[in-house]
């Protein structure tokens, strides 16, 4: 209030933008589900090998994709440039569904490995990565008028901000270190020609492209009542829960060759068995001493206990 010649002038008042509630509650419930994907992913990569021929399953896309949901998700909770910050996690999430969509429709994976070992439907991902969209939009910071200028970060407001930073920059680093050093330092252990497993731990990779021309080196891991060691066989490693390997068995046309089923989780009692109960097939598992990584379907030909030629799906 002003008085200028006798005369009150009201100062014009600046309305201050209070935040949003509803992006405030939203975005510690993404920044939590952000965390739970990466230190479940973080676990499965410092303990198990990665299987797959696609970028989507390389380690390092992997362990950078661990890091940037660990900074995304401290980011949020934060709060630096919440504008800023939900236009990327609009970005981020949909991708996320554009990923889950192709793992669904496109591969008819099983799991879309978002939460690492944790076996969670792509359809189920996809569902929740749309749903948080649509929040996202519903409930966004204050400021948010779909226009390209609001997406701009306001200027650094002094200690506050650079508080924010600081945490930020300090959060991202205590967390990443540490769990980026833990998947690098895994090291599975392998199987040589002659059938002895090297290196320590549980965990063995296959790699059957190596055995073509040698001895199957797995005689003493199979668990089986039947000799194939001798004749021609067919031997199809499978797991009971793969969608793609039902597929491939319903489309396995073995001719004159037996055909020895082995399922590398050492599961005997599963739906692939039930299923395919009616063809002349024999059932076996890997055993239980060991965690066996291959990439299944996989299908090797063998003439008495020599590998011919291998076929991975």
């Amino acid at each position: 209030m002003t008085s200028i010649e006798g005369k009150t002038i009201q100062a014009p008042v600046t309305k201050v933008m209070s935040s949003n509630p509803g992006w405030q509650v939203l975005r510690y419930l993404i920044a939590a589900t952000l965390l739970v994907a990466a230190v479940s992913k973080s676990y499965m990569l410092s303990t198990t090998p990665t299987m797959g021929d696609g970028i989507l399953d390389n380690r390092l896309f992997q362990i950078a994709l661990v890091n940037f949901e660990l900074a995304l998700s401290v980011w949020l909770i934060a709060g630096l440039m919440p504008r800023f910050s939900w236009l990327v996690t609009i970005a981020c999430f949909s991708v996320f569904a554009i990923v889950s969509f192709y793992k669904a429709a496109v591969l008819h994976e099983s799991s879309c490995g978002c939460f690492g070992a944790v076996q969670v439907n792509p359809w189920i991902t996809m569902t929740l990565d749309l749903a948080i969209i649509g929040l996202l939009i519903v409930f966004r910071p204050k400021g948010i008028l779909f226009h390209w200028k609001a997406f701009l970060p306001a200027k650094l407001n002094g200690n506050l901000q650079l508080k924010s930073i600081g945490f930020f920059c300090l959060s991202w680093l205590l967390i990443a270190i540490p769990i980026t050093v833990a998947i690098l330092s895994f090291k599975p252990a392998f199987i040589e020609l002659n059938g002895t497993v090297r290196g320590s731990g549980n965990v063995v990779i296959l790699e059957p492209e190596s055995w073509e021309g040698q001895i199957f080196p797995l005689f003493a891991y199979v668990r089986s009542n039947v000799d194939f060691s001798t004749g021609k066989w067919l031997i199809v490693f499978y797991e009971a829960k793969c969608d793609k390997c039902k597929k491939e068995l319903q489309e396995l046309e073995a001719d004159s060759l037996s055909v020895l089923l082995l399922e590398v989780t050492g599961n005997t009692n599963n739906e692939i068995r039930h299923v395919f109960s009616t063809k002349p097939w024999f059932w076996g598992s890997l055993s239980h001493e060991k965690q066996w990584f291959i990439k299944t379907p996989t299908i090797l030909e063998m003439n008495d206990g020599i590998c011919v030629s291998v076929y991975a799906r």
